[in-house]
Parts: structure tokens; C-alpha cells; sequence
């Protein structure tokens, strides 16, 4: 029982352990440390104990992580965690049943991924925030990326941290002389990405188009943050006229070099342009006066269902209008549709702030600008590794990511985000644009490292020339099938505990 008590107390320090190696703390190795220690008490534990102790490790990481929730209530940011932990209960399952597997490390890494594959795409299109290789992309471990994808990198951390739980686990399970392939496993995990960073090198190098755009993002900011941030929708529309209207005068007086594409935010324009004819009339007259394209954030109505609404970006072309409009695939769960919506909405009253559910696209954001294809994501897809995939293999030499998080400002949340953003910089061999509403805006190169950024809740004009690439790495052509691969391991060491469990004799 001391043991057990024990263990219980350190469930919650391993989730936030694990918590402190994301922003805005960084703390990678802690994340290490949180996983090796949980691995390594439940090898000593039965199974109600396990999956008690890595629900409340579980529950403890998301509360940690995603304080920023409590904007839309204590109770939300509270319900979220618990049931996001559930996954965590459910994976301990998992761990007690291959622990005793030949090659159990593996098995180990393979189980954990597979549960966080799940958790990524159920239910409701699933919540891959908090994953694993996110803290990961701040050391030379990001030169996986490429090969790997970021689950593949999830897999090759969780192979670290188990194969050095496997080599600390309680002696009486095994030899000594058992544990040193492990502590070596462990260690060329750690070599392997200095010829792999070489590599990456090279190939990026040869796969840069040698052309480049010059872009301008906006970030108009909002009147206050938090959920009502875009109350006054007429005030956020006309920040972005007018910086984008002070952009023009620079360009006229010789200040700014004319770009090749101006980028709006997500929800920069909350007043539906398509619908509203001052409000077009109002975009197409800056854009002339920019004489360049303009990606425009905008909530338009769905035209298949009176019902819903669009979060589109669409491009404005000089003298055309508006021309081409990319519909966000991946909606953002009780943020742009709620399910069951007829209960809940009168069980929680918050929700009514989401009065219509958002429908989704189901085709990849490329525009044509001057001959160069560029790809454009939505806010949360940025951590739908799926999402920015098909951007990049429907040929995105560039990536645009349009968000909003005026919700969330000052609370930690944007900087998630954009470490997110910089794992697919480094992932997919582009660069990152980040357009933010109210920040961070940022620019983000192919290897990860951040060029600039803009402060929260600050009017600022982001200029800069993109370097394009046209190559597409192991992971763009392949990581749907590292996926799938990552998965049917984990599931198939579940079968192989079972069968095992199955077969031992048990005791009288």
C-alpha cells in the first residue's frame, strides 16, 4: 500500500512535469523525466492502480496545459481535462498488457502513440493538442520530422523514455544483462539525428525553387480580448481597412516594397462580405488600392444549409474581388459546433454564445499567387498533421496559417500554437506564415526557427520575402501511412497482451 500511496502522489507531479516542457516554459526534458517516471512506477502496480494513477497524471498534464480555457469557464476548462485524461486510463491499459512482451519497449511506444492517433481523431474529429513531439521539436530530436512526421516523432520519444524506464524498472523482472540493448536503443535514438539533420540540410537545400514572394500580413488587433473579443465586428473589420490602407501609403512613398500577397487574419472580417455589399465594396477598394492579392479571414454563410456558417479565407484580387474561397475543414469542438446541441445547449447556457454550428470544406487551401501555389490552413488545423499534409502535397510551396486567438491572448495558448506551427514548418521543409487577429503573428522558416513575431494585442504590420520550396519530404508523401503503420503496432501489441494474458496459468 505505501507504494501505491505513494505512487498516487506522484501522479500529479508527472503531469505537470510533463506540462512544463511546452510553452510557455519549455522545459523539454521534464517531459522526458514525466513519462520515464510514470512507465517506471507502473511496472510495480496492479491494474486498478495503474489506471488510477495515469488518469490523475493524465488529468493533472491537461489542466496544466490549457489553463487558458477558464476564459469560457472553470467548469469547461475542468470537464475538458478529466474527460482528455480518460485516454490516459485507457492507454495504462495498454501498458499493463505488453509490459511483458518480448521487446516490451517497443510495444510501450507503439501503444502510447496509437492512443494519442485516437485521441487525435475521436471523437469529433479528435483533439491532438498536448501531443508529445510538440516539446520535442525544440532539440536536434526535430531532425525526425522530415523522415518520421510528428507521430512518428511521438514514437521515437516514447521509445526513449521506455527504453530507459525498461533499463530502471525493479530488477527482480529481469537480468541485468537484458537491460543494456535498451540503454543502447535509448542512446542511438539520441545519434541518429545528427547525420539525419545533414541530410535535411542538403535536400532542403536542392529543393528550394529559387524564387521567393514578398508577403505583408495584418494584424489588425481586436477592441479586448476574450470571448467577446468580436463584439464589435464592424471595429475589427476596420482595424485591418485601416493598417492595410497605412501599408498602401508606405508602398506609395517608397517605405514598403509592393508584395505579392497581403495576408489577413481568421475572422478579420466577422460581417459576411460575400453577403454584405459595403462591406466587399470596402475590401475590393483597399485591395486596388494595394494593387496586390489578399487572403481575407472571413465567417460566410453556407450556402447548402441556412443553418450554418463558413470560416473561409478568401482571396481578393486587384480590379476582380473576391475569386477564391478555401473552407476550414477541421471546426473547432463547443468553439465552432456543438454537438448534441439541442441537450447541451440547455444544460450549459454558454453555448448559446456558438448560435449556429460551422460546416466544414473538404478540399486543401492552395491559391495561385504569381505562379507560386500557396497553401492555407485555419487556426486549430495547424495541429491536424492530416490538414497541412494534403495542403502540401496538393503542391503548397508556402504555409499560411490564419488565426484568431484574441479568445486566449496573454494566457499561454498562442504560444502553443505557434511552437505547433513551427513542428510542420520543420516537418514539411516550408515556411510558416502565422497571420494572428490580436497575435502572435509570426514568421517561421523551414527549419523551425521563429524570424519574427509581433507582440499580443498590438496593431502591426509583418513584411517579409518567402523563400518556396517544392520538394516534398518522407513525411509529406508518407506520413498518412506512418500513421496507420504507428496505429495497427499499438493495437496489434494490445492483441499480443491479451493472447499472453490469456495463456498464463493463473493461480488457485
Amino acid at each position: 500500500m505505501p507504494l501505491k500511496l505513494g505512487s498516487l502522489a506522484l501522479a500529479p507531479l508527472f503531469g505537470v512535469a510533463l506540462g512544463l516542457g511546452f510553452p510557455p516554459y519549455d522545459f523539454w526534458f521534464l517531459s522526458f523525466g514525466a513519462i520515464t517516471g510514470l512507465l517506471i512506477v507502473s511496472f510495480r502496480l496492479t491494474w486498478g492502480w495503474r489506471l488510477l494513477i495515469w488518469w490523475v497524471a493524465g488529468s493533472s498534464f491537461f489542466l496544466f496545459l490549457m489553463p487558458w480555457l477558464r476564459v469560457v469557464g472553470s467548469d469547461a476548462w475542468v470537464a475538458a481535462s478529466l474527460a482528455l485524461a480518460l485516454w490516459w486510463a485507457l492507454a495504462s491499459i495498454g501498458v499493463g498488457l505488453v509490459m511483458r512482451l518480448p521487446a516490451a519497449p517497443i510495444w510501450l511506444a507503439s501503444v502510447l502513440t496509437s492512443f494519442e492517433i485516437l485521441k487525435s481523431r475521436w471523437p469529433f474529429d479528435g483533439f491532438p493538442w498536448g501531443q508529445f513531439a510538440y516539446p520535442l521539436s525544440e532539440t536536434f530530436l526535430a531532425n525526425y520530422l522530415p523522415f518520421v512526421a510528428s507521430l512518428g516523432l511521438t514514437w521515437v520519444g516514447l521509445l526513449i523514455c521506455s527504453s530507459i524506464a525498461w533499463v530502471l524498472r525493479p530488477s527482480n523482472l529481469a537480468s541485468q544483462a537484458a537491460k543494456w540493448p535498451w540503454l543502447v536503443t535509448a542512446g542511438a535514438l539520441w545519434l541518429l539525428p545528427l547525420p539525419l539533420g545533414v541530410i535535411t540540410q542538403s535536400s532542403s537545400e536542392a529543393s528550394q525553387t529559387r524564387g521567393s514572394i514578398d508577403v505583408a500580413m495584418i494584424q489588425g488587433n481586436v477592441p479586448e480580448p476574450g470571448l467577446d473579443f468580436n463584439s464589435r465586428r464592424q471595429q475589427v473589420l476596420n482595424n485591418h481597412l485601416d493598417l492595410s490602407g497605412q501599408l498602401a501609403k508606405q508602398i506609395r512613398e517608397g517605405l514598403s516594397v509592393k508584395p505579392d500577397l497581403v495576408i489577413w487574419p481568421e475572422n478579420s472580417s466577422d460581417i459576411d462580405p460575400l453577403a454584405s455589399q459595403s462591406v466587399n465594396a470596402a475590401i475590393s477598394e483597399i485591395v486596388d488600392e494595394l494593387d496586390a492579392p489578399t487572403l481575407v479571414g472571413a465567417v460566410v454563410q453556407d450556402s447548402s444549409d441556412p443553418d450554418k456558417v463558413l470560416n473561409a479565407g478568401i482571396l481578393w484580387r486587384p480590379q476582380v474581388g473576391d475569386s477564391e474561397v478555401y473552407i476550414k475543414q477541421h471546426p473547432v469542438l463547443f468553439g465552432e459546433f456543438v454537438p448534441f446541441r439541442p441537450l447541451l445547449t440547455r444544460l450549459i447556457g454558454r453555448f448559446e454564445r456558438v448560435p449556429r454550428d460551422f460546416g466544414k470544406g473538404d478540399t486543401p487551401g492552395v491559391f495561385n499567387i504569381g505562379g507560386v501555389p500557396v497553401g492555407d490552413v485555419i487556426c486549430f488545423e495547424v495541429a491536424d498533421d492530416a490538414v497541412v499534409r494534403n495542403t502540401v502535397r496538393a503542391g503548397a510551396q508556402v504555409l499560411i496559417v490564419q488565426t484568431n486567438n484574441a479568445t486566449y491572448n496573454l494566457l499561454g495558448q498562442t504560444e502553443q500554437q505557434l511552437q505547433i506551427s513551427k513542428v510542420r514548418a520543420q516537418e514539411f521543409d516550408r515556411y510558416v506564415l502565422v497571420a494572428a487577429t490580436s497575435g502572435i503573428s509570426a514568421v517561421v522558416d523551414n527549419t523551425g526557427e521563429v524570424l519574427t513575431q509581433t507582440e499580443e494585442l498590438t496593431p502591426a504590420i509583418i513584411e517579409a520575402n518567402v523563400p518556396t520550396y517544392e520538394f516534398q519530404t518522407f513525411s509529406a508523401r508518407f506520413g498518412h501511412s506512418i500513421t496507420v503503420i504507428l496505429l495497427f503496432l499499438g493495437m496489434l501489441g494490445v492483441v499480443l497482451g491479451v493472447l499472453k494474458a490469456l495463456g498464463r496459468p493463473t493461480r488457485s
